[in-house]
């Protein structure tokens, strides 16, 4: 089973680098802390069917926009991106 993290749920927003609040709770969550169960995947380009893996960590590239290819951070948020869909 896939390890659900804070920093990867729509309701969590930074504050640091190592802490963020959660927007339910509002109380502070660690970063790469386990998720609750009230989870839910926030769209980022890692989550992407677009999406592939490049050749160093978290970077990958993007093929799901109308003008080609591009570099792009697994970690991107893509709430707005018109060629995000997720897996």
């Amino acid at each position: 089973m896939e390890k659900y993290r804070h920093c990867d749920c729509r309701n969590y927003e930074n504050v640091d680098v190592t802490k963020g609040v959660c927007l339910l709770d509002e109380g502070f969550v660690p970063f790469d802390g386990t998720a609750c169960p009230r989870y839910e995947r926030k769209p980022k380009c890692g989550f992407c069917r677009h999406y592939a893996e490049g050749a160093e960590e978290g970077t990958g590239v993007c093929s799901g926009l109308s003008d080609g290819e591009h570099w792009i951070s697994a970690e991107m948020i893509a709430v707005t991106c018109e060629g995000y869909e997720d897996r």
